[in-house]
């Protein structure tokens, strides 16, 4: 006797997830390190506030206002920036699309391979040192 446990369903018949919501940001190609997407690196190393939220978001999930405590940002402008890197495949919005309070962000993979490569031209730096961090 199994203990009750019944087999699992396969992948394709289970519940949509949360993800699936956002599957406007899934269809984004995959960005690796073998392959840049040089287009959103230089849109996010152009912008002191896309790559200061990046950072931010590359650190671990937040709200856009721990984001703006974080890097000295006016939260419309944090707000303005997510929403911007939301549409490019950096970051992604962890919690339904209705929630008005409470909304979490995180970086994809894709935008923490961004954050890297930004990191590493020293603009997040420049960053930091603009909000009085570095």
């Amino acid at each position: 006797m199994n203990g009750g446990q019944s087999h699992t369903t396969p992948a394709s018949e289970s519940e949509p997830t949360p993800e699936s919501s956002n599957e406007a940001e899934s269809r984004k190609p995959a960005v690796t390190d073998e392959s840049p997407d040089w287009d959103l690196i230089g849109a996010v190393a152009a912008s002191e506030h896309r790559a200061a939220v990046l950072e931010r978001l590359a650190e671990s999930p937040a709200t856009p206002s721990t984001i703006a405590e974080a890097t000295g940002l006016d939260l419309s402008h944090v707000s303005g920036t997510l929403g911007d890197l939301r549409e490019r495949g950096a970051v992604t919005l962890l919690v339904p699309e209705e929630r008005r309070k409470g909304r979490l962000y995180d970086a994809t993979d894709a935008g923490e391979l961004v954050a890297d490569r930004v990191a590493d031209v020293g603009v997040c730096d420049g960053a930091h040192r603009l909000h009085g961090r570095g």
